[in-house]
């Protein structure tokens, strides 16, 4: 005599795997999360190393160098956008 699986079961034992799958992907989602806030931390800090050593170059340069800067500065600024309706 095969025995067959009532659908109440079926959908017990479903439901059972979702709810594993849901969590292992939430917990997978949780760490790749982290690496990103991790790894954005890490630059930020770096940035600011970054910031100190280029301040710290730009005054012994001579004065075009200066004026290079600012105005990759103000050019990378123009091509900094947002979506329409939210520039302050």
């Amino acid at each position: 005599m095969k025995h067959s699986e009532t659908r109440t079961a079926r959908l017990v034992r479903h439901w059972y795997n979702s709810r594993l799958a849901v969590i292992f992907e939430s917990v997978i989602i949780g760490f790749i999360a982290g690496l990103i806030v991790v790894l954005f931390r890490i630059l930020l800090s770096y940035a600011d190393v970054l910031y100190r050593r280029l301040y710290g170059v730009l005054p012994e340069l001579p004065p075009y160098w200066t004026l290079l800067w600012v105005f990759g500065l103000a050019s990378g600024d123009s091509f900094r956008t947002g979506p329409p309706g939210l520039d302050p």
